[in-house]
């Protein structure tokens, strides 16, 4: 794959593929783009698979303590915390490119 075939690395679909990649969402071998032999699903054998797993636990605890199948507020919990998550990786991804562009000592 030439350089003009390779995508964007400014667009948005670019860091959606990325961000998806990196939580397993997109499988490497489902998607052969040349960003997909570099960025590792973070939930596979990492610690955010342990973070994720440890908070899906306690919120099951606390399910099982309120005699319910699930309970909306926990379930708000967990997704308000992985929408921040992802909020805050589309923007770190933003400042790594501004940083990768600038002269950060002229700043």
């Amino acid at each position: 794959m030439g350089k003009s075939d390779r995508m964007n690395t400014d667009s948005e679909k670019f860091k959606w593929q990325v961000f998806q990649l990196m939580n397993g969402e997109l499988k490497s071998e489902d998607n052969p783009i040349p960003e997909s032999s570099v960025v590792k699903n973070e939930f596979e054998d990492g610690i955010l698979g342990k973070y994720y797993q440890e908070a899906v636990d306690a919120g099951a605890r606390i399910c099982k303590r309120l005699n319910v199948e699930e309970d909306k507020d926990v379930e708000l919990i967990i997704a308000n915390l992985m929408r921040l998550g992802e909020h805050q990786a589309m923007k770190m991804y933003d400042y790594g490119r501004y940083y990768a562009k600038h002269d950060v000592k002229k700043l």
